[in-house]
C-alpha cells in the first residue's frame, strides 16, 4: 500500500475515495480523461488543507499573550492602587 492510499482512507474513508479493496488494484480514480487528476482528487486535496494546523500554534500562541496581557494590566493596576494607598499616607506623615 502506498502513502496516498493511507492518506486517503484518513481523509475521507474508503467508500467516499473510491479506494479498490486491500488486494493490489490500482485506485479507480486513476485514468481520469485529459490524464490529469480527477474531481475527487482535488476534493481530497481541499479536505487535507482543512485539516492543516499550521496557523492554529499562531492562533494559540495570540490568545496567551492577550491573557498575560490582562493579567499584566490587572496587577499593575492593582499594585499602583496600593502603592498609592501608602505614598499618601508617608505623605500624611510629614508635616
Amino acid at each position: 500500500m502506498t502513502a496516498a492510499y493511507y492518506r486517503r482512507l484518513w481523509v475521507v474513508g474508503p467508500v467516499s475515495a473510491g479506494l479498490a479493496a486491500r488486494d493490489g488494484k490500482q485506485d479507480l480514480n486513476e485514468g481520469t480523461r485529459g490524464g490529469g487528476k480527477g474531481m475527487s482528487d482535488w476534493v481530497l486535496g481541499q479536505a487535507a488543507r482543512l485539516r492543516k494546523e499550521e496557523g492554529q500554534a499562531l492562533a494559540e500562541y495570540s490568545l496567551i499573550l492577550a491573557f498575560v496581557f490582562i493579567a499584566c494590566v490587572f496587577a499593575l493596576g492593582a499594585l499602583g492602587l496600593a502603592l498609592a494607598g501608602h505614598l499618601d499616607a508617608l505623605a500624611a506623615a510629614f508635616p
